[in-house]
């Protein structure tokens, strides 16, 4: 749970989202992108109110009070519509996976909730309400601000809170925007302006006890009622700058926290981790896979007798990945160890390339033809990766005469991770089918550009 600087305001609930606007009867998309919403309130004096900020510059794109003449609701599993308590109509856009989905039905709950319940903290621990109303005015000061007599939310419905049946849609372009912008590290927000605690007085005397502030100068100018007009947020501190190096395939500027789960590339399914469109591909590349083919050719690697079929040494091959893990990898000592850890990857994919493929179906597998035909019935993300992987084979065994690795000595131990069936003959035989049509495509294709 955040809170800000001086720990008056503590957000209850948080979203990631993109938020817009409804201007003449059109949805504005307000700031560059993806935002965060927080859900505030103040402990001092029970408020609560909406603050959403970008990801990408910190802009404030949402800042309002959050009162019963607010309305909050849902328009689809992955949108909802706020009104703010001057008419002002605001939409939350979140992204279409069940994490997002579940994350928003949260949201949507604490903020309709506070709506109802000013005094709303944020928290289930099952304590008992005042049970009368007289209580809860008498309490809503002093009892609010110690966290006693506050009402909770009792009784929560398993319907309620599971998120609804969640009916997906292809959306590339919010996918690609998703996974381009990560939330960029802690937003400090400072203590709000004096003039957000401001009380207004009603009679004579009000004139030299406007400027009273906070809520002891209430208590004491008598018959005033606090402001309920809230500033913009002001001294926001950018204390993280993260971008991502194409040259070095990785995010840099990260906290330390996060370099272990946003740096990792071993052992996760192939759309986890960050890819790069490459042409040639319907699918998107992990740009591991393309760094470690990049450092195998520049150093060599094609010209090395028996590449892909040589173990490294074993401790070097274990320091390598954890450099690759760690986005920190710059070079090793035996360009084998590149090579090998090109076939980890492959056997470390939960989903391995070829599971998908009904074994009978590789085992009568008896021409080039077939296999080509069995390797373009994949779906992707592993059609891309088990094309790439070929692509890869035969660049390799252009330079069989110097590496001494032809389709015939590569289809073994290249074949070996690409499925989680027992390795056999079948497999081995039509990884070398495999091979030879895709040889025969890149012939046909230098042919064809010849004329």
């Amino acid at each position: 749970m955040s809170e800000t600087e001086d720990g008056n305001e503590v957000s209850i609930a948080s979203v990631y989202c993109v938020v817009y606007q409804l201007e003449k009867q059109q949805w504005v998309v307000k700031g560059d992108g993806w935002s965060q919403v927080h859900c505030y309130r103040d402990v001092s004096d029970g408020s609560h109110r909406l603050v959403g900020w970008t990801v990408a510059d910190f802009n404030v794109v949402l800042n309002c009070n959050i009162t019963n003449q607010c309305k909050y609701k849902t328009k689809s599993d992955d949108f909802h519509k706020f009104t703010d308590e001057n008419g002002a109509v605001y939409g939350l856009g979140f992204y279409k996976k069940e994490d997002s989905v579940v994350d928003a039905v949260k949201f949507l709950q604490t903020v309709q909730y506070t709506i109802k319940h000013p005094l709303y903290n944020g928290e289930d621990d099952k304590k008992e309400a005042p049970a009368a109303a007289n209580n809860q005015s008498s309490t809503s000061g002093a009892s609010a601000a110690s966290g006693g007599g506050v009402p909770q939310l009792k009784h929560r419905q398993q319907s309620v809170f599971d998120p609804p049946e969640l009916h997906r849609k292809n959306s590339k372009v919010m996918e690609q925007h998703y996974e381009d912008n990560i939330p960029l590290g802690k937003l400090k927000i400072l203590p709000a302006k004096r003039a957000r605690n401001s009380v207004i007085h009603t009679g004579a005397g009000a004139g030299s006890a406007a400027g009273a502030v906070g809520a002891g100068a209430a208590a004491s100018a008598g018959g005033a009622e606090a402001a309920t007009k809230i500033t913009d947020p002001y001294g926001v501190i950018h204390t993280q700058s993260v971008r991502y190096d194409p040259n070095l395939k990785k995010y840099v500027g990260l906290p330390p926290e996060w370099e272990a789960h946003l740096q990792q590339q071993f052992g996760l399914p192939a759309n986890q981790v960050d890819r790069t469109r490459v042409d040639g591909y319907t699918d998107r590349i992990p740009n591991v896979l393309l760094l470690m083919k990049d450092y195998l050719v520049a150093n060599g690697g094609l010209e090395v007798e028996g590449i892909f079929r040589l173990a490294p040494d074993a401790d070097e091959a274990n320091f390598v990945k954890s450099q690759l893990n760690q986005g920190k990898f710059e070079r090793c000592d035996d360009v084998n160890c590149i090579a090998n850890l090109i076939k980890v990857w492959f056997r470390e994919l939960p989903v391995h390339v070829l599971d998908s493929v009904d074994r009978q179906v590789i085992n009568e597998c008896d021409s080039d033809e077939q296999a080509g035909e069995i390797v373009q019935r994949l779906e992707d993300p592993w059609y891309s990766l088990f094309l790439w992987l070929l692509d890869l084979c035969v660049l390799v065994a252009s330079n069989k005469a110097v590496n001494k690795m032809n389709p015939q000595n590569l289809f073994t131990p290249v074949g070996d991770p690409m499925t989680a069936l027992k390795f056999s003959q079948k497999v081995a035989q039509f990884m070398y089918k495999a091979i030879q049509w895709r040889e025969k495509q890149h012939a046909a294709a230098a042919a064809a550009s010849h004329h």
